[in-house]
């Protein structure tokens, strides 16, 4: 389903569902199923409800909540808030994606994943702010509220990784109904 123009709200099908937002500010939510939202120009709030959903923002500051089930978010550039909750959530970064704050990352179950380049940093700084951890790579800056500095293990939940997997993406998409 590709929105409007317009800030859209749509709440999608109990199945496997993409949801694509176009300009405005829009709200998607993806219900049942494993879906995937992605946000487009604005700035956007992608709700995945229930199941394995992908959840992807934008340029814009946008609100990304996975919900129930083992979800991927992956905020863009801009200052995005994401909330993984229950299940074993995974959070992409790659250069230039600017801020995050992560307020809900469960330590010995969530992962971050960090996307380098040949060109992009290689180290992460770790930096205590408070009972938040901050961790910057680059121009990457993210927020794990509530995660104080001592008890995070950066090598049990931080993957540095080469290249995106096209390849995950299109599994994540067989069997999918598309709706334009």
């Amino acid at each position: 389903m590709i929105l409007s123009d317009r800030g859209d709200r749509i709440a999608a099908s109990g199945g496997r569902d993409l949801v694509i937002g176009n300009g405005g500010n829009d709200r998607l939510w993806g219900e049942a199923g494993a879906d995937a939202l992605i946000g487009g120009l604005g700035a956007d709030t992608l709700n995945g409800g229930r199941g394995a959903d992908l959840l992807i923002g934008n340029e814009q500051d946008d609100w990304l909540v996975g919900g129930a089930g083992n979800d991927t978010l992956d905020g863009g550039v801009g200052a995005d808030v994401l909330f993984g909750g229950a299940g074993r959530d995974t959070f992409e970064f790659r250069t230039g994606d600017g801020l995050a704050e992560i307020r809900d990352f469960q330590l010995g179950v969530d992962k971050l994943n960090f996307h380098v380049g040949a060109d992009s940093v290689r180290q992460i700084t770790l930096r205590a702010e408070g009972h938040d951890t901050r961790l910057i790579a680059g121009d990457v800056q993210v927020l794990l509220t509530g995660i104080t500095l001592s008890s995070f293990n950066a090598t049990r939940h931080i993957t540095l990784r080469e290249e995106i997997s096209v390849a995950a993406l299109t599994d994540f998409l067989d069997d999918w109904t598309f709706m334009i």
